[in-house]
């Protein structure tokens, strides 16, 4: 990537699909133990990036004002959370190798 470049997507569905690769990897509990991830931001940041497919399902489901707004809060949400948790868990834990860092 080039330095301009953010790894987090900004379509809907790239994200979509990054958040449930994130869901299923911040739901095992053999991650949290072998990557000494804290229990408590592992929760959090779980729920904030399973929130924007729920959040987008819902909107497709019924084109309303409100549901958009409820979509692109949750989508600011697990994009802010995805962030933060690689900044401070992922991105230098020497407990991971780089191939489940990329995951």
């Amino acid at each position: 990537m080039s330095g301009n470049e953010d790894w987090v997507p900004e379509t809907e569905q790239d994200l979509q699909d990054l958040c449930e690769t994130w869901d299923d990897g911040l739901a095992d509990p053999a991650n949290t133990t072998a990557f000494g991830w804290k229990p408590e931001e592992v929760t959090l940041t779980r729920g904030r990036v399973s929130g924007f497919p729920a959040a987008r399902a819902a909107y497709r489901e019924d084109n309303s004002t409100r549901n958009r707004i409820k979509k692109d809060e949750a989508k600011e949400a697990a994009k802010a959370d995805m962030r933060d948790f690689a900044n401070t868990s992922i991105r230098y834990n020497k407990l991971m190798a780089e191939e489940d860092k990329r995951y």
